[in-house]
Order: structure tokens, then sequence, then C-alpha cells
């Protein structure tokens, strides 16, 4: 009867030792992909959805499987420790993303609209409260009368820019005004590639400067599209090279 009651009350308390065990794995497989992510280029798809759900979920159940197979017979967990230990642990994840987010920013994934067509993006978002600094770079294709407006000489040449406005305020940087967009060589920005570059800034009312950096190849079928915040787009050529540069990442001399 003792031996039954004593079984009963360690079968008991598998419950809060099983939750505690998901917490932990949860919280610190997903610190960890985060952390690799952010510090090695080729693995910034950990943190791409839904891969980082997908890995985090499958470390924490591996966890939990281990647990409730080995665990030891005198299993001195409550549902009171859970308690504590679940805000704990929450506030203790939520300060490291935060540094984490601060020291090596997050990885961009989504650049959806930049382009008719995006095949990859790639960027770093370092952006706290009111401080804003991203960069990201969508690469794919133009819509061709697009393409044609912009290599027609629509938009301002070198020469043009001297007289026209390049102070930024209001404008939009979209790709349906050409006329916003100022030709650049190449050679500055980065994308040496391509045959034509085109460059348009903006600013906010919070002071932020918006730079957009269009470059297109000599038969309009491919393209790439460079938008940056606080950031001029030669440190952003410099960035994208290496997200992981944090230094290079952060000599952001935006010009407007």
């Amino acid at each position: 009867m003792h031996e039954r009651a004593r079984d009963g009350e360690d079968s008991g308390s598998l419950g809060p030792l099983a939750v505690a065990s998901v917490i932990l794995a949860a919280s610190g497989a997903a610190l960890l992909l985060s952390l690799v992510a952010r510090l090695a280029n080729p693995l910034e798809w950990l943190t791409e959805s839904p891969t980082w759900e997908g890995v985090v979920a499958l470390v924490t159940m591996g966890v939990l499987g281990g647990v409730l197979l080995r665990a030891p017979r005198n299993r001195r967990v409550s549902w009171g420790h859970v308690v504590v230990l679940a805000p704990a642990v929450g506030l203790a994840t939520m300060f490291c993303y935060v540094m984490l987010h601060l020291e090596f920013g997050s990885p961009i994934h989504d650049c959806t609209g930049d382009l008719d067509q995006v095949d990859a993006c790639h960027g770093r978002d370092w952006s706290a409260g009111a401080g804003h600094l991203a960069v990201r770079r969508a690469t794919g294709t133009l819509r061709v009368d697009s393409c044609r407006a912009f290599a027609s000489a629509v938009a301002p040449t070198l020469e043009q820019r001297a007289t026209d406005d390049t102070s930024g305020d209001g404008r939009r940087c979209t790709l349906a005004a050409p006329r916003e967009w100022m030709e650049v060589p190449c050679a500055d920005p980065g994308p040496t590639a391509f045959a034509r570059c085109f460059e348009c800034a903006g600013g906010s009312v919070a002071e932020d400067v918006y730079v957009s950096l269009l470059a297109i190849d000599a038969e309009c079928e491919g393209a790439t599209l460079t938008r940056t915040v606080n950031m001029s787009a030669a440190t952003a050529a410099r960035c994208l090279g290496d997200t992981t540069d944090t230094e290079a990442c952060h000599d952001a001399t935006p010009s407007r």
C-alpha cells in the first residue's frame, strides 16, 4: 500500500518536471539558433519561418522525450517551481534577445514588394525604439516597362543632380516614379555587375534618412533593389558583404 502511494507521488510530480523541461529546452534552443544565425551569414536561414519554429519544436520534443524516459525516481519538481521558473526564464530570454538584436541585428528575410519578382532577400535590422538602422537587398526581376523607364534616361543624370532637389523631404522613392531617382555610377555603391544604377533618398519627420538603390542589367532581365535606413549606399554594400561585421555596418554616414 505504501509503495503504491509512493509510486503515485512520483508519477504525479512528472507533470511539472516535464513542463519545466519544455520551458528550458524551448528557450535555450531558440537563443542558440538566434546566436548561430547572427554570427554566421550562411546560417541566417535558421531564423526564417517555419524553419526556426520547426527546429525549436524538434529540440524541445527530444528533450521532453529524454526527460520522460530517463527521469530519476526522486523528482523534486513541483508546480510552485514551474510558476517561478516560467517568468524568470521568459525575462532572461527577452533580455538576451534584445542584447543579440542590438549587438548583431536581426536577419531580414522578407523583401515582398521591393521588386516585381523577388528571388532572394538579404539584410539586417538593428532598429530599437527611436533609433533606426537597417539594410536589405532584394534580388530578382523588374517589370520590363518599369525597367525601360529607368534605362531610357527618364531618371535625372549626374549633371542634373546639381539643380535637382536632393533634400529628399517627402520623396517616397517608388519604382513607379523614376523622376525621384538619380543615376549614379554602379562602382560607387557596389553592384558593379549591373549596367545602370539609380539612387533615391527620402526623409521622415523623425529625421531618419531612407536611401534606395536600384541596379539593372543591360537587358532588363535582372535587378537588385537595396533599401537602407540611416545608412549610406556605400556602407550598405560593405555591410551586405558580411552582416556579421558590426563595425562596418554601423559606419553609417547617410546622405540625402
